[in-house]
């Protein structure tokens, strides 16, 4: 079923986002430090609607103690019914700052490769589908 999603958002993902206008302003952190202040600073976010006219709305929240929550809500136009899932996780970062791997609580694990995080835009490489985020300040760092 997730891997279902992750197709869904990376299809949504290359229509709507390509060329999306990330400008220079690139942050390839160099350390611990200023990859999981960049990383951690906001809640990423994205939205699509799939062939089906089902409206999905996908969250990645990452805390600084190397937790995190992954939130999918479904919304069927059809007949208006709505889901919402989350998965909690822990992750780290690779030793480049450009990979991170995520353990789900469920056992699963996922690796998140071409981390690219600039002007709140998220993106990064799964599986060879790319992803890409909004970022939302939280209220808290």
């Amino acid at each position: 079923m997730r891997m279902k999603y992750l197709s869904l958002i990376a299809i949504f993902s290359f229509v709507c986002f390509t060329g999306c206008g990330i400008s220079d302003d690139a942050r390839t952190p160099s350390n611990d430090e200023s990859a999981t202040y960049y990383l951690c600073k906001y809640w990423w976010h994205a939205e699509y609607v799939d062939v089906h006219n089902t409206r999905y709305i996908q969250e990645l929240d990452f805390h600084k103690d190397g937790t995190g929550v992954e939130i999918i809500g479904k919304h069927q136009q059809a007949n208006g019914n709505s889901t919402r899932e989350e998965y909690h996780f822990k992750w780290n970062w690779g030793s480049s700052h450009k990979t991170i791997s995520v353990q789900y609580d469920e056992g699963n694990a996922v690796f998140m490769d071409n981390v690219f995080i600039a002007d709140r835009k998220f993106s990064y490489k799964m599986m060879g589908e790319e992803y890409f985020f909004d970022g939302f300040n939280k209220s808290y760092n």
